[in-house]
């Protein structure tokens, strides 16, 4: 049982029922933490290092001295790093933790075994929840910033096993998603969704029956995608905002 448990400073929603924060918490009201990692990237609304992609507080740690390179291959050595800063996010009163970036798949395990909260690291550990939506004969496809982000690793930290349901394209091929990691970058944002739809359109199997995307960059984009493809567009804004509604549960309001 976790520390808040224990004092009862879980949130009860009614006045009255909630004691005192344990000494080490110093901020309250987050019911999600996110790890992420420090960039250049654009951080448009609907990246989740954007806080104003979600309508309610959210709590950030961000990882120093780390490279994307480490977690895309799911370097051993992020691990500690991120495990101390579930932790911390934790201590600041955070009731479920996230990775802002869907390379951290890697560690979900790792991250999930070592704190006493729901992880869900990367998207990308929804695969096999999203594929029993789909019928046997329909697929799944996870658009990734790279592909060579798709390890047997991610795959065995995920718990994905029914590969022959699930197809997986890289964006990194598409000039202007490359350019947004570059500083300096004037994004148009017209021209980089065009890109997108297009490169998505000609790699896409007929049997595709949902879309995930897998890069924390491509929420912003994910309306778009929708209206193109006609498709469910699962992304880790979706993720979070479930995540939400189970840890910091409200009273239903209605009458009979």
């Amino acid at each position: 049982m976790s520390e808040l448990h224990k004092t009862g400073a879980w949130l009860s929603g009614r006045p009255g029922h909630c004691r005192n924060l344990p000494q080490s918490q110093a901020v309250a009201g987050y019911g999600i933490g996110i790890l992420c990692i420090p960039g250049v990237t654009a951080l448009m609304p609907g990246d989740i290092q954007n806080a104003t992609s979600f309508d309610f507080p959210v709590l950030y740690h961000v990882l120093e001295d780390i490279e994307f390179e480490q977690i895309a291959c799911g370097s051993d050595e992020v691990t500690p790093a991120l495990i101390a800063g579930a932790r911390q996010l934790i201590a600041n009163g955070a009731r479920a933790v996230v990775g802002a970036c869907g390379s951290f798949g890697h560690y979900q395990k790792a991250v999930a075994d070592a704190v006493n909260v729901p992880v869900y690291m990367s998207i990308i550990a929804q695969v096999p929840f999203l594929q029993q939506s789909l019928g046997a004969q329909q697929k799944l496809l996870a658009v990734f910033a790279s592909g060579s982000a798709y390890t047997p690793l991610l795959r065995e930290q995920c718990n994905i096993v029914d590969t022959d349901r699930l197809q997986v394209i890289s964006l990194w091929e598409t000039q202007r998603f490359a350019d947004m990691s570059k500083a300096e970058y004037q994004m148009d944002v017209d021209a980089l969704v065009d890109e997108l739809v297009e490169h998505i359109a000609d790699s896409i199997d007929p049997a595709v029956g949902a879309i995930v995307l897998q890069c924390s960059n491509l929420p912003p984009f994910a309306s778009a995608i929708q209206q193109h493809f006609g498709l469910p567009v699962f992304d880790m804004t979706n993720l979070i905002s479930w995540l939400q509604s189970a840890v910091v549960r409200r009273d239903f309001a209605g009458y009979l």
